[in-house]
């Protein structure tokens, strides 16, 4: 599932593709950090990770779910909040206007993380 994912796939596409050693012109840079396709995917992470949470909190209350599965289902919403919600997160704290901002703090506070916008921005 999501573990096989986060830890074999995604490490294993990391290997093969390499690392990008060619540099951006400023200008290219420029346009790259304006176009809101860039934006809208790092935006659209809070609300993904709102709704796994809740979903994962109903399916906890709600799911008749067994003990195997709700652990399951811990690790599997505590890997896509820490490994996702935390890296969106301090990029989202970065950036210059409150929204952005207040979506960062809010995916950290969502990893229990909040402490990290304070001690790093």
């Amino acid at each position: 599932g999501i573990l096989g994912y986060a830890f074999a796939v995604v490490p294993f596409w990391d290997c093969f593709v390499g690392v990008d050693v060619g540099n951006q012109t400023k200008q290219v840079q420029k346009e790259l950090h304006e176009a809101f396709r860039f934006e809208l995917l790092t935006l659209l992470v809070a609300p993904g990770i709102l709704a796994c949470l809740a979903y994962g909190a109903w399916l906890a209350n709600f799911g008749g779910l067994s003990l195997l599965e709700q652990f399951g289902l811990c690790i599997g919403v505590g890997v896509i909040t820490g490994v996702v919600g935390i890296v969106a997160g301090h990029e989202l704290c970065h950036r210059a206007s409150w929204y952005e901002r207040f979506l960062g703090r809010l995916l950290l506070c969502c990893a229990t993380y909040g402490h990290f916008y304070i001690e790093h921005t």
